[in-house]
């Protein structure tokens, strides 16, 4: 791939607001079925292992399917730009990389290469959904912590 269809039809794809909805909405659906899962065990069904058991096996599918997404989009994204000189990118003048540079302050702190802004791109989509979640299921952590699950991305900021 050129240069030029890196920049302007990849990235700005992936960049794109409705591109991130799609991603924030499955990532919120995904999360949200599986505290909607656990919360019906714990409020309705209190002593039922089964019901724990099974929602337990519902939230690992759950998870997948958001983790195969995140997968699936950074595939295209190195498929198309991995190659394409960085620095290219970088200028003022076309994606301007640098701006995002004090969004990425956690885990990934500066954008030396595509996968610095790969990375970047894909923590800030999952951070935010979380901490989305954490406003919709306010007992998120609470919940996926009975079956033995950890709720948050250890690379987001706690709320």
């Amino acid at each position: 791939m050129t240069e030029h269809a890196c920049s302007t039809e990849r990235l700005l794809e992936v960049q794109n607001p409705r591109a991130g909805e799609r991603l924030t909405a499955a990532r919120l659906a995904g999360l949200g079925n599986c505290a909607s899962a656990l919360f019906t065990c714990i409020q309705i069904k209190p002593d039922d292992q089964k019901c724990l058991d099974k929602a337990n096996a519902s939230c690992g599918k759950e998870l997948a399917k958001l983790d195969g997404k995140v997968a699936k989009i950074e595939a295209t994204l190195d498929k198309a730009c991995a190659a394409v000189n960085f620095a290219t990118l970088r200028a003022d003048d076309a994606m301007f990389f640098d701006a995002l540079s004090q969004q990425c302050a956690v885990g990934t702190n500066t954008l030396e290469s595509f996968a610095d802004y790969r990375e970047c791109l894909m923590r800030r989509h999952v951070c935010e959904t979380e901490d989305l979640t954490r406003l919709v299921v306010p007992r998120s952590a609470e919940l996926f912590s009975v079956v033995g699950r950890e709720f948050g991305s250890p690379f987001c900021c706690p709320p």
